[in-house]
């Protein structure tokens, strides 16, 4: 059960495109037509007018269904036409709309331009979508030394997803010099802001002494915060930690809490061991139904060693 830490210790796939346009995500209730709030009414002829702020504030509320009805071509509209007054925050939510192709036809070449504009402007979060660009010639000419200038100057700016990226080019060299203190130091930073995946590749990295001093206990801190976030990779290893007693004091209850957890998310490896533990009676009270229902779902998702014991 158990026998090896999952996978969260490998600094890999950092130039992702998954950060577009997040920020317009998040809405609220959907109206179902037109603009009858007074307050909203002045903000709409104010947009209508050529105001700037007003027309990002109306964007918004079109890209969120905020008070009217959600229209994501409207929003592009609004959004460009305030971009094109100068608004950084209009031109990072227009560059995304054109990378995803969102309320207006997709093109790349447009993204990048905006996001440039914006990234002129010093707006971190357009020096990261920009920096992505350069990384995998999105929109641009490929120009890793570009994307790395960018994330780093983000990443000093506080931008979380540039400062784990940042902390790769340190660590592994190339485009900076190495430097793993100071790639260590980036990582910190984006974990004291409690992020999920810098917090995992922390506690990883001290797990195996892995560019930092070996240190099992920090590495159980580590991977408890992300945990208690959330992290489902996190919440194995730490089960994983308790049960064996590495790095912590060996405590089943704290590994059935954890393991648990991970299970409920319908991890099939947190759900086959919680299965073997519902078992035998280990830690918990014994179980066989339920153990043969996580074992029978581990194997529907495709978990082998879970699929192997129905058979037995």
């Amino acid at each position: 059960m158990m026998k090896h830490l999952s996978s969260t210790v490998v600094l890999l796939g950092v130039f992702c495109l998954g950060h577009f346009f997040a920020n317009a995500r998040a809405g609220s209730g959907e109206s179902d037509g037109g603009i009858s709030d007074p307050a909203l009414s002045i903000l709409s002829k104010r947009a209508e007018s050529g105001d700037e702020r007003s027309q990002f504030d109306m964007a918004m509320r079109y890209a969120k269904g905020a008070g009217v009805k959600k229209d994501a071509a409207k929003a592009a509209e609004l959004f460009e036409k305030s971009a094109e007054q100068g608004n950084a925050y209009a031109q990072n939510f227009i560059a995304s709309a054109y990378a995803k192709g969102d309320g207006v036809k997709r093109d790349l070449k447009k993204a990048a331009r905006w996001w440039m504009a914006a990234a002129d402007l010093g707006y971190p979060e357009a020096e990261y979508n920009l920096a992505v660009c350069y990384a995998s010639g999105l929109g641009v000419e490929r120009n890793f030394r570009k994307a790395a200038e960018l994330w780093k100057k983000a990443a000093d700016a506080g931008h979380i997803l540039s400062q784990i990226n940042t902390a790769a080019l340190f660590i592994n060299g190339g485009v900076f010099d190495k430097d793993e203190a100071r790639g260590i130091s980036y990582l910190q930073k984006a974990a004291d802001a409690d992020n999920t995946r810098a917090l995992a590749l922390l506690a990883g990295f001290y797990y195996h002494g892995k560019h930092v001093a070996r240190d099992k206990p920090k590495s159980a801190i580590l991977w408890e915060r992300a945990a208690k976030l959330g992290d489902v990779h996190s919440q194995k290893n730490l089960a994983r930690m308790y049960l064996s007693g590495d790095g912590v004091k060996a405590d089943k209850a704290e590994f059935i809490k954890w393991i648990s957890k991970a299970a409920d998310t319908g991890d099939p490896e947190a759900m086959f061991n919680l299965g073997t533990a519902l078992e035998k009676g280990d830690g918990v009270e014994k179980n066989e139904e339920l153990a043969q229902r996580l074992f029978k779902k581990a194997a529907n998702a495709g978990f082998q060693e879970a699929a192997q014991k129905l058979k037995k």
